[in-house]
């Protein structure tokens, strides 16, 4: 029974991918509004305007802050497809150097090979299909935002409408509850992430200027954007800046301290920030993180990738409400341990472990 239910439920996701992704997407964003309104209440010049305003003025200025990012970073795409193939060639004659210093032989037929890869790639030809993706994202993005400001409209009202519709005040109260931890999880996950990615841009956008790498904005922006995917999203974060460094400057000095600095930013922010942060956070283990990585992108690509760890969360939170899928959630928790149900803890007689 349990296999076809994951088939079907997979199929549902699959199927309604334009509307479930920019829906849940909104309902996080609608938490991230949220909470920057009640980190304005905290500024002396902004505590006495309505909650309501400081939402709208959030949101403004995050509308402000995307489409200037936006604007710069295709400006920076085309930049980039056009000089590849002349840094194609400094990074070949870097590799060379590299061999040289370590006494090694390449291959004749090697010394070509930056070149030859980057001529089968043909960078200038993802120029225009990347900066219409950028451009696209750009219409996302406002459909989320259109989303989250029904969410953060309606949520007063949504709970009223759901008692009245709920006879049973026993299941009201499950229902409710249930809803709150989701959302509460999602939405710490999802702030507590952004504010680590920020930080770690910002710190990646430093170590890139001090090395003299070109398009700081764009690669701190890749390196944010990519940190939200847990474990792989790091290393590319680091390789593609890297890479496109070494072919800039030629120099495996420069290399390497672009390399290690953005290294040292990713084991900071990863090790020291992301524990105390995330002392709450989801409770899967690291195997199931992985899996759930895999899932969520073949089914919604880049966004489910990104989304598979406050998805896969709430999944686990809805299989302990029920008796045969608790046993389920606890097998794939990082702990061992889930929260019990309102039932349960009202039963006596039921698991609480």
């Amino acid at each position: 029974m349990a296999p076809i239910a994951v088939i079907l439920t997979g199929a549902v996701f699959w199927v309604g991918r334009d509307v479930l992704v920019p829906l849940i997407v909104g309902l996080l964003l609608a938490g991230l509004i949220s909470a920057a309104a009640r980190g304005m209440a905290r500024l002396p010049a902004l505590r006495r305007l309505p909650e309501g305003v400081r939402m709208v003025l959030a949101a403004l200025v995050g509308i402000a802050v995307v489409s200037l990012t936006i604007g710069e970073l295709i400006l920076s795409l085309r930049a980039v497809a056009t000089q590849i193939p002349d840094y194609a060639s400094t990074m070949t004659e870097a590799l060379s150097e590299l061999a040289v210093r370590l006494g090694i032989s390449l291959p004749v037929s090697s010394t070509g090979l930056v070149s030859g890869l980057v001529d089968w790639l043909d960078p200038e030809s993802f120029v225009r299909p990347a900066a219409s993706a950028v451009v696209g994202a750009t219409g996302f993005l406002m459909l989320v935002l259109l989303y989250a400001l029904f969410v953060l409209l309606e949520r007063g009202a949504f709970e009223s409408r759901l008692q009245s519709a709920t006879t049973d005040r026993r299941a009201f109260t499950e229902i409710r509850d249930l809803a709150t931890r989701i959302m509460v999880s999602g939405e710490q996950y999802v702030g507590q992430k952004t504010f680590v990615n920020v930080v770690l841009g910002v710190a990646s956008a430093a170590v890139l200027w001090v090395g003299g790498i070109e398009h700081v904005l764009l690669w701190s922006v890749l390196i944010g954007v990519l940190n939200y995917i847990p474990y792989i999203g790091s290393v590319f974060a680091v390789v593609f800046p890297v890479a496109y460094g070494l072919g800039q400057t030629g120099s495996w000095e420069t290399t390497l301290f672009v390399g290690g600095g953005l290294i040292a930013a990713q084991l900071v922010t990863g090790s020291l920030m992301e524990p105390k942060l995330f002392s709450q956070g989801s409770n899967l283990s690291t195997t199931v993180v992985l899996v759930s990585l895999a899932a969520w992108a073949a089914l919604w690509g880049l966004w489910g990738a990104i989304l598979a760890v406050p998805l896969t969360s709430a999944g686990v939170m809805i299989l302990a409400q029920t008796e045969w899928g608790r046993p389920w959630a606890i097998l794939v928790s990082r702990t061992g341990h889930i929260e019990p149900s309102s039932r349960m803890r009202s039963d006596p007689t039921g698991d609480a472990s």
